[in-house]
């Protein structure tokens, strides 16, 4: 009865049937039936199938991999005008998201996108507006893949694996470049991959934000070398401290080695999913992203700092500092101009240069978010609705420590804005697309996209 009341409002059906249908012949029931298929059949599947399914980077085919890479490297190759001519008006040339990136962290109100409430607003829309230029070039390809590092930590499926290993020659190539060419990544898919430089006719509106390092690279350290670099990895402490200088920032004892990385685990992932434990967007970050002590603008209070300290799984951070790495005296060349040189994944404005890597990571950062989203929408209906928005901080009086351009109806990284991202839908500033606007195209269930271990949405 309730299909045929839904039928009846589609006007499929008389809204009153003629008395006596309920006891029809079998052919008016078989042909009413059939109808409720069709029905179903041309809305499900058609909706299904509009949402792209981001599957983990080992769970590609051959063909998946191969046109990956394809694509990857025709936006290295190819200038975003010439593409669009070539591939259509989504496409965009790789270094526009690099560039972005390190304009969006070079804001002067603060940065955009990261040790703030921006972080996964930002990261979302770039993985998605990276996923839209590289289907514009390899529609077969259906979705852009995800890395879930999870597999390559120590007790990960493919941990030290000869062929699925992450940093093995069939991927990513080696955890560490080859000493012998300045830590130069040397084999796997990123082998010899230059590091771009800045081109001021390309992106001279934004040299007030940044103009290339001392060696007009695009790439915030002054490491000289012109490819991706990835140095030995260094004590986590010691790098955390080098961050937080002063003692604001408590180092715990199992921060004392360099195997912190190594040592996540499915637990640590998972606390970030409770929604008791993590019931507002504020509270999500602090459980995923250790650089929200990085920042600037406010003092550190020790007994807060030490309680999310000790809840934090630093999940998104830390495999920035064990894939980047740092160079220090022991095992670098004479002469560098700073005590503390990262490698390029560990650069926080230009850790796009490890092409592979950054967007496979920061895709699985969402699909974390989306999972976070659904758990807190099922324990509490009432904080996945456009007015609570996963208490997403509308002003400085939620969120005292945000950077205008943060905040929930802001422009997201308004110097470089998202506009096409949602095709269909007009962002609701004419600046592009808000905080607000990327998380309800975006949240569970109406999102364009999702993940192969994603649960239905709630």
């Amino acid at each position: 009865s309730l299909i045929l009341i839904w039928l009846s409002k589609l006007q499929l059906v008389p809204a009153v049937l003629p008395l006596g249908t309920a006891m029809a012949p079998h052919g008016h029931a078989v042909r009413l039936l059939l109808l409720v298929l069709a029905v179903l059949s041309s809305l499900a599947p058609a909706d299904l199938a509009t949402i792209r399914k981001r599957k983990e980077f080992r769970e590609l085919s051959k063909n998946e991999l191969k046109l990956f890479v394809h694509g990857l490297s025709v936006m290295r190759a190819v200038g975003t005008e010439t593409g669009k001519r070539l591939y259509g008006p989504l496409y965009k040339e790789y270094d526009h998201f690099l560039v972005k990136h390190i304009i969006t962290t070079k804001d002067p109100r603060g940065d955009q996108g990261h040790v703030d409430v921006c972080f996964l607003t930002f990261h979302r829309a770039l993985a998605l507006e990276f996923e839209l230029a590289l289907l514009s070039v390899v529609p077969a390809l259906k979705a852009m893949p995800y890395w879930n590092f999870l597999h390559d930590l120590r007790g990960g499926k493919y941990f030290m694996h000869p062929t699925k290993y992450m940093f093995s020659p069939s991927w990513a190539g080696s955890l560490t470049g080859d000493p012998q060419y300045n830590y130069t990544v040397t084999d796997g898919l990123l082998a010899w991959q230059p590091v771009s430089r800045w081109i001021p006719t390309k992106w001279g509106n934004w040299s007030a934000y940044w103009a290339g390092n001392e060696q007009g690279l695009n790439r915030v350290f002054n490491n000289s070398n012109p490819f991706l670099t990835r140095y030995p990895k260094t004590v986590t402490a010691d790098v955390l401290k080098q961050f937080v200088p002063g003692g604001a920032m408590m180092i715990l004892p199992q921060w004392q080695d360099n195997e912190i990385p190594l040592n996540y685990t499915a637990k640590d992932f998972n606390r970030c999913l409770d929604a008791k434990l993590v019931p507002k967007w504020s509270d999500w970050l602090w459980c995923v992203e250790y650089n929200a002590w990085q920042s600037a603008n406010w003092t550190l209070d020790r007994t807060m700092n030490e309680l999310r300290a000790s809840m934090s799984s630093m999940f998104h951070g830390t495999i920035h500092a064990l894939v980047g790495g740092h160079c220090n005296a022991t095992f670098c060349p004479h002469g560098l101009p700073t005590p503390l040189l990262g490698g390029d994944f560990v650069d926080v404005s230009a850790s796009p240069n490890e092409l592979i890597l950054f967007m496979g990571h920061h895709a699985n950062v969402d699909r974390a978010g989306l999972m976070w989203q659904a758990s807190v929408a099922k324990a509490n209906r009432s904080m996945a609705t456009r007015q609570a928005m996963w208490g997403y901080p509308r002003s400085k009086a939620e969120w005292q420590w945000g950077n205008e351009g943060c905040f929930l109806d802001d422009v997201a990284t308004s110097a470089t804005p998202f506009t096409d991202i949602f095709p269909g839908v007009k962002p609701s500033k004419a600046g592009g697309y808000t905080h607000a606007d990327i998380i309800w195209n975006t949240r569970p269930g109406a999102a364009p996209y999702t993940y192969d271990d994603m649960k239905p949405a709630v």
